[in-house]
C-alpha cells in the first residue's frame, strides 16, 4: 500500500479537531484517508493510517464509522476501515483492516516477544519433569509426545529443538491485531 505525507490543510484540520503530533512529517496516510475521521488523537513516532471509507461492526449488529478518536498512537500501522476509540496507549502494533479497538487502557509492544509461543506448562506431574511447550502449531499428538515420552531423551531433545526453532522464527518487535478483530 502506498502512503503519502499529510497535506498542510489536513494537518490544520486535525489540529482543529484536537489532534497533536510529535512530528507531523512522520505521520503518513493512504489514499482514501479523510481527516474528518480523526479527532482528539496524539501521534508519536512513525504512524501510517489507512482509509476510513466504511463502517465497522463493533458487535451485536451495531455499526460505527471507522476512524481514530480520543487515543494516543505511537509507532503503529493502522489498516483500512479500523476503529480506534478511547485507547489510552497504542504502541508498536500493526492493526489490520476492519479491526475495532475500543475503551482500552494499554496495548503496548516493547522489546521483542513470541506472544505466548514457547511458554512451558507443567502437565500431568505437579513435581515437574513433564513440561509442555505451547506454540501456535501445537497438536494433541505433539503434546502427548512431549509429555509422555520424557524417557526418550534423544527424541525429546530433537522435538524441543524443532519447536524452539519455530518459536524463534515468530519473535518480533511488533504486535499484531488481526483482520476484523474486536478488542473492547
Amino acid at each position: 500500500m502506498a502512503f503519502r505525507n499529510l497535506t498542510n490543510d489536513e494537518i490544520a484540520q486535525l489540529q482543529q479537531q484536537g489532534c497533536r503530533a510529535e512530528d507531523w512529517q512522520r505521520i503518513r496516510v493512504a489514499a482514501g484517508f479523510s481527516a474528518d475521521s480523526v479527532s482528539n488523537c496524539e501521534f508519536a513516532g512513525e504512524v501510517t493510517i489507512g482509509s476510513s471509507e466504511k463502517d465497522v461492526e463493533i458487535g451485536n449488529g451495531i455499526r460505527r464509522p471507522s476512524g481514530l478518536h480520543n487515543s494516543f498512537i505511537k509507532d503503529c500501522s493502522i489498516g483500512d476501515d479500523v476503529l480506534v476509540s478511547g485507547v489510552r496507549y497504542l504502541c508498536g502494533y500493526d492493526v489490520a483492516e476492519g479491526a475495532v479497538l475500543e475503551n482500552i487502557d494499554e496495548i503496548i509492544m516493547t522489546g521483542t516477544g513470541t506472544f505466548g509461543n514457547g511458554t512451558e506448562l507443567e502437565i500431568v506431574n505437579e513435581g515437574g519433569g513433564r513440561e509442555l511447550i505451547i506454540y501456535d502449531r501445537l497438536s494433541a499428538q505433539i503434546a502427548y509426545l512431549q509429555v509422555m515420552y520424557r524417557h526418550n531423551e534423544k527424541f525429546i531433545g530433537a522435538l524441543r529443538r524443532i519447536i524452539t526453532e519455530h518459536v524463534d522464527s515468530l519473535r518480533s518487535g511488533r504486535g499484531e491485531v488481526g483482520t476484523g478483530a474486536k478488542i473492547r
